[in-house]
């Protein structure tokens, strides 16, 4: 019965894991579209794609590091399928992005640390955006490895 809630709680994460393209599309310029967000997270990252105006990316792609508080859907913290809390790192598109946040000085390639919201949908499906974002040094390491699984203590 664990097992099967564990992967109850990773259907959320599953439709996001690659987040190539935005699967609502929401004004990015209003906050009452978006909404009031469920979570924050401030984490690093590596950019992977910057939106451009009137081409074919849309979206804002970040390589970020392992979020190890990530909490799902159901307001607990997730845990993957290997037992990993949290949200892995991974590359993920960010199709809003907050007005404040000025993208132009940056390029791809360029180490971040940056804040984003999530909102979850009624449907499970989550809402991020990229609320804001401040350039690294670049001889700052990021580390994209694998965590090891969460250890439970047996009862």
């Amino acid at each position: 019965m664990r097992r099967f809630i564990a992967m109850l709680s990773f259907v959320p994460l599953a439709l996001c894991v690659g987040c190539e393209e935005p699967a609502v599309a929401v004004d990015p310029a209003s906050d009452d579209a978006f909404g009031e967000a469920d979570q924050a997270y401030t984490v690093r990252g590596r950019l992977v794609q910057l939106p451009t105006s009137g081409g074919a990316s849309r979206s804002l792609k970040i390589h970020h590091e392992h979020i190890p508080a990530f909490v799902g859907s159901d307001g607990e913290v997730h845990r993957n399928a290997n037992g990993v809390l949290g949200m892995l790192s991974m590359q993920m598109a960010f199709p809003l992005v907050d007005p404040d946040v000025d993208l132009s000085t940056y390029e791809v390639g360029d180490k971040v640390r940056f804040t984003f919201e999530v909102r979850w949908r009624e449907d499970g499906a989550a809402e991020w955006r990229v609320t804001a974002m401040e350039p690294l040094d670049a001889d700052v390491e990021l580390d994209f490895g694998a965590p090891a699984p969460a250890v439970t203590p047996e009862p």
